[in-house]
């Protein structure tokens, strides 16, 4: 399965054990950056047609959003001060000093790199838009998908959210309520592998282990049953690549 690969950077995130900053990330690329307006993101008129307040629970990553770095389909960066990932819609919410929170328009953006609110300097979560990793709630969309972990063999995660609706005993009456899916995929060579388990032959099918694997997960009790184990042996593998 031949994915169309997005631009990606040299960012690490803080979650692997080795904080980046935002510095960094762009000396991996074409050094100082030169940020696009954040007009360039665009605005989705229809944005607004789902009211949330009565639905239960939340469709985005961090509810209260934060700091970001986002790059359009062309590589030009934008950094906005508040950004929403929707994982029901499939959109990034955007919010520049005390303009209004808008939507970007469908398909302008790549990658969203969020940063540490308390510096605006740190890298905490990085996603990327994967035309290759489909979730059943968005067949028709390029899904925003963490990565977490760098190398050459990448962990991505897809939490797919969707809508269904459920009695309220307590309330007495029908409730619309938010309910997520998580799946994750292997990026290698460019290619997007599904692992329908977190599993030693689920895992191994997709990264051929080395003369040293056995020996690495017996001497670590790493039995590849978890997504921190996963990072973790990911984090050896891309060592010796």
């Amino acid at each position: 399965m031949k994915m169309l690969l997005c631009f990606i950077t040299a960012g690490v995130l803080a979650t692997t054990g080795s904080a980046q900053t935002a510095t960094n990330v762009f000396a991996s690329a074409k050094g100082e950056a030169e940020y696009a307006s954040p007009s360039a993101l665009g605005y989705k008129m229809d944005a607004d047609s789902v009211d949330y307040g009565d639905i239960k629970g939340s469709p985005f990553w961090k509810n209260e959003g934060g700091p970001a770095i986002v790059f359009l389909q062309d590589g030009r960066p934008v950094k906005a001060e508040k950004v929403r990932l929707n994982f029901y819609t499939n959109d990034l919410y955007y919010k520049c000093g005390s303009g209004p929170e808008l939507v970007a328009k469908t398909g302008t953006v790549k990658q969203v790199i969020f940063l540490k609110s308390s510096d605006s300097v740190t890298v905490v979560a990085n996603f990327q838009s994967f035309r290759d990793a489909r979730s059943v709630y968005n067949p028709n969309e390029a899904p925003f998908c963490q990565v977490l972990n760098d190398g050459p063999v990448k962990l991505l995660k897809l939490v797919s959210v969707n809508l269904d609706k459920k009695f309220d005993f307590v309330e007495g009456r029908m409730q619309s309520v938010f309910f997520s899916r998580v799946e994750y995929y292997l990026l290698k060579h460019d290619m997007v592998f599904a692992v329908k388990k977190f599993s030693k032959d689920d895992v191994l099918a997709y990264v051929v282990p080395d003369t040293d694997t056995d020996s690495w997960l017996a001497a670590h009790k790493n039995k590849l049953k978890s997504e921190s184990e996963v990072i973790a042996f990911l984090a050896y593998y891309n060592k010796g690549k």
